[in-house]
This record gives structure tokens, C-alpha cells and sequence, in this order.
């Protein structure tokens, strides 16, 4: 029983530290979802104006855009995922979880 119980602690500290991890992964996605925003509102005046060839445009730029900031991101967050981890377990509570958040 105390070796299931055991078993269990280990899954659940390795799913509150992936839970802890993906917060900080969350904040390489706010760009990437405003620059959607952004796209699903000039694409639609273009298109209700008529002006199919900015249709073209902004869909490059954004893209272009996107896997340039996705690329900027995911470096960064690569390279400082033991800072990153620190701000999301700074309390007593949470500061287990710290090493087990890592590259």
C-alpha cells in the first residue's frame, strides 16, 4: 500500500510541476494570439472593402511574424526555464516542484 501511495505522490508532484511548467509556456502564446486578433480584423475589412490583394499581405507578414516571435520565445524560454520556474514556485508550498521543471 505505502508503495502505491509512494507511486502516486511522484504522478501527481510530475503533473503539478508540468502544470506549473505550462504557465510559464503560456506566455510565449499571448503574442501569438494577439497577432491573430489582429489578422482575423484586417483581413475582414479587406475583405468586405474588396482588396483581396492585402488578403495576401497580411497573411504572409502575420505568419512571417508568428514564427519569428514563436522562434524568440521558445529561446528564451529554453534558456531561462530554471528562472521561469523560480517565479512560479516561489511559496513553501510549491518550491518542491522547482527541480523538476527543467529543459
Amino acid at each position: 500500500m505505502r508503495k502505491a501511495l509512494t507511486k502516486t505522490s511522484g504522478l501527481i508532484q510530475a503533473g503539478l510541476a508540468d502544470s506549473v511548467g505550462w504557465r510559464g509556456g503560456l506566455f510565449a502564446i499571448i503574442p501569438l494570439i494577439s497577432i491573430a486578433t489582429g489578422v482575423i480584423s484586417v483581413a475582414g475589412a479587406s475583405y468586405g472593402a474588396r482588396r483581396f490583394n492585402i488578403l495576401k499581405t497580411v497573411h504572409t507578414f502575420s505568419v512571417m511574424l508568428g514564427v519569428i516571435i514563436a522562434l524568440i520565445t521558445s529561446a528564451l524560454t529554453y534558456v531561462f526555464a530554471r528562472d521561469i520556474a523560480i517565479i512560479f514556485t516561489y511559496s513553501s508550498e510549491s518550491a518542491h516542484l522547482g527541480p523538476h521543471i527543467d529543459h
